[in-house]
């Protein structure tokens, strides 16, 4: 949400657009993260955008990651 107040990119999003490309990935979607899309709660996150827009059927994550508003899907 601050830029300015982040940490330096170690590489930078051509770079990773590049590297993903190589690896075989065939679709990347990026997403300007900004206070809108932060604010997105985690049912709607997931049936709007992962479910309805881009089709996943499955998703497999960490035991402690969380996404949504206030981090409240998991």
């Amino acid at each position: 949400m601050r830029p300015a107040n982040g940490p330096r990119l170690i590489t930078h999003t051509g770079q990773k657009l590049e590297l993903i490309e190589k690896a075989g990935i065939d679709v990347i979607i990026c997403v300007s993260f900004d206070r809108d899309f932060a604010a997105i709660p985690a049912r709607d996150f997931v049936s709007s955008i992962l479910v309805k827009k881009i089709g996943v059927k499955e998703i497999v994550v960490g035991y402690d990651y969380t996404f949504g508003h206030t981090g409240k899907g998991h």
